[in-house]
């Protein structure tokens, strides 16, 4: 019987291939937006772990002590709680839409939780004994961790059709997951040990089956976070002897592994996208310690940030981006009374794509090629005539553009 080290074990997992080296994508900086911050819950204890989906965001409440689920309506202003047993303890929230899911710890289970905002309706999702955890939700798509076994494994949950899928029941722990917006891909973070932990995948091929895959060959860092809004992917990889952590981006389809480049102290974490804008925190480079908040959008290369808070550190965040372009984060601010978490949010706005000319030809009574046009020397031409008039760095004269 042959044995196989880890380090085979681990080339065989992430499909014996050579480690990939990333690509880096260097932001231009935007500077910081323009938001003003709501306070969604200050009261005393803890309220930690927001997840936001359009005008909701849920979160854990610990104030009394065991934890509940709250969610917070942006254009109401409206807190309210998820009803529970006096003895249980919700925490671990993700919410896609009008869903929340969360765990229920009660006193023979750890329990997956479904409840619909809209209907007000709580459902247990596939009741048994076991021990269930982290749940994502995503379309009409869950994932959870589940450690019946022993070990962590991940399954799925189709909401549609209230069926259970096996997702991933590899030799390692599982954990983590995240959940694409169609519900249609799965990421989590697979460890080989304490140490040691890489981004996968799992891609529905048909009805309940699902295609793991890993999400990158690289071996160099060590992954926490993943998160994808079903066209990118993104995690952040922390190199365990520097302390450094980076965040990455690579197509949900394939393709190159792309690092994000900042100059700044080289600490960014705890990554999450929506509609192609990542937020993650970033450790303060005039306070050591402190941590704020930034977002980076793909489609302009552009960085933003978002806190810059000198005696409070951001650390949980989520991020979606609203149907009419406007960007809304929550997150947790060590700014209690007595440095307990609250959470917050603000919706703000940022370029989401790059200019573009709308020039489409030349207007009458000038006349496209191959016609020749004939001016007489000395005369002007209306700019909105001229091929260049509707771009932004072109300089206008009073009466138009005139021909020498």
């Amino acid at each position: 019987m042959r044995l196989l080290t880890f380090a085979m074990v681990v080339g065989m997992v992430l499909g014996a291939v050579l480690p990939a080296t990333a690509g880096t994508l260097t932001p231009i900086d935007g500077g910081a937006v323009t938001a003003t911050s709501v306070l969604i819950n200050g009261a005393s204890g803890d309220q930690h772990d927001p997840h936001v989906s359009g005008n909701l965001a849920a979160y854990t409440d610990y104030s009394s002590g065991l934890g509940e689920i709250r969610y917070y309506n942006f254009s109401t202003g409206v807190d309210t709680a998820i009803p529970k047993p006096a003895d249980s303890y919700d925490f671990l929230p993700d919410m896609s839409g009008n869903l929340i899911t969360f765990t229920r710890v009660l006193a023979d289970r750890n329990a997956i939780m479904l409840f619909d905002t809209s209907t007000g309706v709580l459902t247990e999702l596939d009741p048994r004994r076991s021990n269930r955890s982290r749940s994502a939700v995503g379309g009409q798509t869950v994932a959870w961790v589940d450690q019946s076994a022993g070990q962590a494994d991940i399954y799925s949950y189709d909401i549609s059709t209230a069926t259970v899928s096996t997702v991933s029941t590899q030799p390692f722990n599982e954990s983590l997951p995240s959940v694409s917006p169609d519900g249609a891909a799965i990421l989590w973070q697979l460890c080989f040990d304490v140490a040691t932990c890489k981004p996968y995948k799992a891609i529905r091929s048909s009805g309940a089956s699902w295609s793991v895959s890993a999400v990158t060959s690289s071996t160099d860092d060590t992954v926490n976070f993943t998160d994808t809004d079903g066209t990118t992917i993104v995690y952040d990889g922390i190199n365990l002897s520097t302390g450094e952590a980076n965040v990455y981006l690579v197509p949900q389809s394939g393709g190159e592994v792309m690092r994000l480049a900042l100059s700044a102290s080289g600490f960014e974490a705890i990554p999450r996208i929506s509609s192609g804008v990542i937020s993650f925190r970033n450790r303060s480079t005039s306070t050591p310690g402190r941590l704020d908040l930034f977002i980076y959008v793909i489609a302009t290369n552009t960085l933003y940030q978002v806190t810059n808070t000198p005696a409070v550190s951001e650390s949980s965040h989520d991020i979606t981006v609203l149907s009419n372009g406007s960007i809304r984060m929550v997150w947790t601010a060590n700014d209690g009374a007595m440095g307990d978490l609250n959470v917050q949010g603000a919706t703000f706005t940022v370029p989401l794509s790059k200019k573009t000319s709308s020039w489409s030809g030349f207007s009458q009574p000038m006349d496209d090629l191959p016609a020749v046009n004939s001016v007489k020397a000395g005369s002007a031409v209306p700019d909105d005539y001229l091929p260049w008039a509707h771009l932004d760095s072109v300089h206008e004269t009073p009466h138009g553009a005139e021909i020498p």
